[in-house]
């Protein structure tokens, strides 16, 4: 397999484009289009899916990723999301008791 890479100097993005390192491979398998963040993370997957369609033909995708704040304290408490298990994990919590379990 080759890899190029093509830094993006103004968004700080890195491009890799991944292909095979045999002309005859490279007809047969597809090239894939990968595009990271500086610290690493994945933004855009260009390339073939596994996926089978609907049609049944090739099916080249792109799936651009999206990263949301995680350390970000919630804008209303967690009863508020889930009450009903939420509730129970309180109330275990507060009577020193183990969480029931669901299944």
């Amino acid at each position: 397999m080759r890899i190029k890479v093509d830094p993006d100097t103004a968004s700080k993005q890195v491009r890799f484009k991944v292909y095979p390192n045999n002309w005859l491979a490279r007809m047969f398998l597809p090239t894939l289009n990968l595009t990271y963040t500086p610290d690493r993370q994945l933004l855009r997957f260009e390339g073939y899916s596994n996926l089978i369609p609907a049609k049944g033909k090739g099916n080249q995708v792109v799936i651009d990723f999206v990263y949301h704040e995680t350390d970000a304290v919630l804008s209303r408490p967690l009863e508020a999301w889930l009450p009903a298990a939420a509730a129970q994990v309180v109330a275990a919590s507060n009577s020193g008791d183990s969480v029931p379990n669901s299944s």
